[in-house]
């Protein structure tokens, strides 16, 4: 909701206002517990509240899914879902959901997670939640009950400095407060010298990080998606959706990846007048997933395609770039399928963008 946090503070005037949703448990999400924590205290001078959470002892309020039965559904609820919940375009934005999940399977989680939403919000009468953006199906209908009940939510997100957050739901701009000439030259000078490249990484970090990936992946597909999901029946997002998350899955898709590759831009001839640098996006992530207007675009790889392959038959060389945090981690045939397509050139993550820049 595009509000100004000093409006909804008027309307904050106890800790029973505010609930607080925890997206990791404990270990895998102290960082954003603090920061939220954090922020509370500073903005609304709260110390104390309600939370919530998918995990076990990871919350006040569980959010166990397993309980809820189809069955309990009132005729009312479902009106309530026909109202805001539209089916398909929560399918579509869920990296679980398009991986292959069954399609009954996915209908019936979406509509177990809004029942539970649909109690809570009945029953708890708070009109905010702070939590993180919305980058799963239970944070997004989540956020759709919760605005059905006039409930605001916020979701923090860290910024390249830690003095300031970035505060959105799904990518929206939110008016948060005003800002002073003095705050805005200060920030500008700031941002002038800074020249880190925050996604920079050595080779060795980045072979260090594909090993280490493989072997979290295999242990978490074991344990939470084989034994606490398959076998237990765990329904929480961590759980079920391992193997739609960003892993190096396989040492054969690894290596037949890493020979797509180009190493060098200078051995690659170019015609200057008509080339096109493109950066790949991390996927899938929120960003392209819940903050894209258009669902039919926020599965990315096919919308890419499209893309590179009107500008290929438009007579434009494509030099697409590697994302280093996802480098050799995304599936073979993805990439395979664009480079394929005439006059693309792909680019190692471990060649300078400016480099780049300059050959083009």
């Amino acid at each position: 909701m595009n509000v100004s946090l000093r409006d909804i503070k008027k309307d904050i005037n106890s800790s029973e206002d505010i609930l607080v949703f925890f997206r990791k448990n404990k270990l895998g999400g102290k960082y954003y517990r603090d920061l939220i924590k954090k922020y509370i205290s500073d903005e609304f001078g709260i110390n104390s509240f309600t939370t919530i959470s998918e995990y076990d002892n990871s919350g006040d309020i569980h959010i166990n899914l397993k309980n809820i039965c189809i069955q309990d559904l009132k005729h009312e609820d479902y009106k309530i879902i026909d109202e805001v919940i539209d089916i398909n375009d929560v399918i579509i934005r869920e990296r679980y959901f398009r991986s292959g999940l069954d399609y009954y399977k996915a209908h019936k989680l979406i509509i177990k997670c809004s029942k539970f939403f649909i109690d809570l919000f009945k029953e708890k009468k708070c009109k905010l939640i702070i939590g993180q953006p919305v980058d799963n199906y239970v944070m997004d209908i989540m956020t759709r009950i919760a605005a059905y009940y006039n409930i605001y939510y916020y979701g923090l997100c860290k910024f390249i400095y830690s003095d300031y957050v970035r505060i959105t739901t799904k990518g929206e701009i939110n008016k948060i407060r005003e800002v002073n000439d003095e705050e805005i030259i200060k920030f500008k000078n700031r941002l002038s010298i800074f020249n880190k490249n925050i996604f920079y990484n050595s080779k060795f970090n980045i072979y260090k990080s594909i090993i280490a990936s493989y072997i979290k992946y295999k242990l978490k597909c074991i344990y939470h998606y084989f034994i606490l999901h398959k076998l237990l029946g765990k329904l929480e997002y961590d759980f079920i959706s391992v193997r739609a998350q960003v892993y190096n899955k396989s040492i054969i898709n690894t290596l037949k990846t890493s020979i797509l590759f180009n190493n060098r831009i200078n051995d690659i001839k170019t015609n200057k007048q008509k080339s096109i640098y493109i950066p790949l996006h991390y996927f899938p992530e929120g960003t392209t997933e819940y903050w894209i207007k258009d669902s039919n675009k926020c599965t990315y790889y096919p919308y890419l395609t499209r893309v590179v392959n009107r500008l290929s038959k438009h007579g434009f060389n494509i030099y697409i770039k590697e994302h280093p945090a996802q480098y050799l981690k995304r599936d073979y045939k993805y990439l395979k399928d664009i480079g394929e397509i005439k006059n693309v050139v792909l680019l190692s993550p471990f060649i300078n963008t400016s480099e780049i820049v300059k050959y083009l």
